[in-house]
């Protein structure tokens, strides 16, 4: 956190998520690539997060990066069916 910058004052998470920096929300999000799926309705498809590049910056976006050949684990598929 930078000298002088105004800090998230209701501490809502969504005060928060605007305060972070990119790659910081970036970083957050890699932590959390394990709890992370990606339903892709198009194809009726649900995709894991890939293990080795998951979260990635791309200009100024933050991007994804599915693994769709590898079957989901059991963890994921008992959460989708219930």
């Amino acid at each position: 956190m930078k000298t002088g910058e105004n800090k998230p004052k209701s501490g809502s998470i969504e005060e928060l998520s605007n305060y972070l920096p990119l790659e910081d929300l970036a970083k957050l999000i890699e932590i959390n690539s394990a709890r992370i799926i990606v339903f892709n309705q198009g194809t009726r498809t649900v995709d894991e997060l890939s293990k080795e590049l998951s979260v990635c910056m791309n200009g100024s976006c933050i991007q994804l990066t599915v693994n769709d050949e590898q079957p989901l684990s059991e963890e994921v598929e008992e959460i989708l069916n219930g």
